[in-house]
């Protein structure tokens, strides 16, 4: 089912106006940047056009001739050709945003395990790691850990963990929006740093809106939109979940 932008720019209006704003000198605070960062990138691209966005013949219509209309919005304020402009700017607003989303994800799980819990429990052993496995396996058992013994519950937190699959999503993993940070994860992390032109599937960034999506690549660019504004959400409400568990927390 195709989406709206203006039901997308509700959820990510919504969530910014809920986001609670962090301590002065927390550890949350990182999270939080790159969140409002995101939202402002989500709405960026929304009113730029990305959920109607054109993607055919995307070389020679809108590449070949990007660069000069970013100069002449630069020395004028406006461009000529607004459709080339919104296409790519579109586009570039909403990699960026997606890009924050990752980040912030994966900076409050590695926060998470990362501080001293308020029982006294010491940081979780992987905490210093910068592998992703593992720090997604110690908030499980940290989750577990608070569940049990703290008797508190982190509907929030659980949501977000609950994105990423006990199997890391790859290149030939299903289309599954129970999953869409793994798909933002993977999206961010690999397929926009491999050489161009490595993978045929990897080098589309969207499909049409009327075929069943096989693989994120393949997902329509209004499906790709408003997985990444769900997702917004998801990380936004996780972030007020673990800022409310230790408001005061520093490095």
């Amino acid at each position: 089912m195709c989406q709206t932008a203006e039901s997308d720019t509700r959820l990510v209006r919504d969530a910014l106006s809920a986001m609670g704003l962090p301590n002065a000198g927390t550890v949350w605070i990182g999270p939080h940047e790159q969140l409002h960062g995101a939202g402002f990138a989500l709405l960026a691209a929304s009113r730029l056009g990305v959920h109607r966005r054109n993607l055919s013949d995307y070389h020679a219509l809108v590449r070949t001739r990007i660069v000069q209309a970013i100069l002449e919005h630069d020395e004028l304020g406006k461009v000529t050709d607004t459709s080339v402009f919104d296409n790519a700017i579109a586009g570039f607003y909403f990699n960026a945003a997606i890009q924050r989303i990752v980040w912030a994800s994966e900076r409050l799980i590695k926060t998470f395990v990362g501080i001293p819990c308020p029982c006294g429990r010491d940081p979780e052993k992987n905490a210093a790691s910068r592998n992703f496995g593992m720090l997604l396996g110690d908030a499980k058992i940290r989750l577990g850990h608070l569940i049990s013994d703290d008797k508190k519950t982190f509907p929030a937190l659980s949501a977000l963990l609950n994105q990423f699959p006990a199997r890391e999503h790859k290149r030939e993993s299903p289309y599954d929006p129970k999953n869409a940070l793994a798909m933002l994860r993977y999206d961010v992390n690999n397929r926009k740093h491999a050489v161009y032109g490595a993978y045929a599937r990897d080098r589309k960034s969207a499909g049409s809106c009327d075929v069943q999506p096989l693989y994120w690549s393949d997902a329509p660019q209004d499906c790709q939109m408003h997985l990444a504004c769900s997702s917004f959400v998801v990380v936004c409400r996780a972030y007020d979940e673990l800022r409310d568990w230790q408001p005061d927390v520093q490095t």
